[in-house]
């Protein structure tokens, strides 16, 4: 569903031709639109961990860009590494806010079940 005039159309054939273009080793794995996509960028599972996050309108791509620029120089900065798990680097913030809550509502937005297996990096 389209949430803005300007917003581009993106499904899971397209992510698939664009992952297969740049990620040669990751073509024809299986592609699955997130249920909660939010209104900048659409997300879909690709195989069985990674998240494709692309820009919905031309003017989400600067949000992309700031994340670009200074994940690299916050990262250094916090207490764990970007590339961990979201419900690991949640648990991290314990006695700070009610991080089983934060942490099953993240899940249950993003239609994730938990993931019990090896840590996975989905963006590089």
């Amino acid at each position: 569903m389209r949430t803005r005039p300007d917003e581009v159309d993106i499904d899971a054939a397209l992510v698939g031709r664009l992952v297969a273009g740049r990620f040669p080793r990751r073509a024809g794995l299986p592609v699955e639109r997130l249920r909660s996509s939010g209104t900048e960028n659409a997300m879909f599972r690709l195989g069985p961990d990674p998240v494709v996050r692309l820009p919905r309108y031309p003017g989400a791509v600067e949000g992309v860009a700031h994340e670009q620029r200074w994940l690299p120089r916050l990262g250094p900065l916090l207490p764990l590494s970007r590339d961990a798990p979201t419900r690991e680097a949640i648990a991290h913030l314990t006695g700070r806010i009610d991080t089983a809550a934060v942490a099953d509502l993240w899940e249950e937005a993003l239609g994730v079940p938990e993931h019990t297996g090896a840590p996975v990096c989905a963006h590089r």
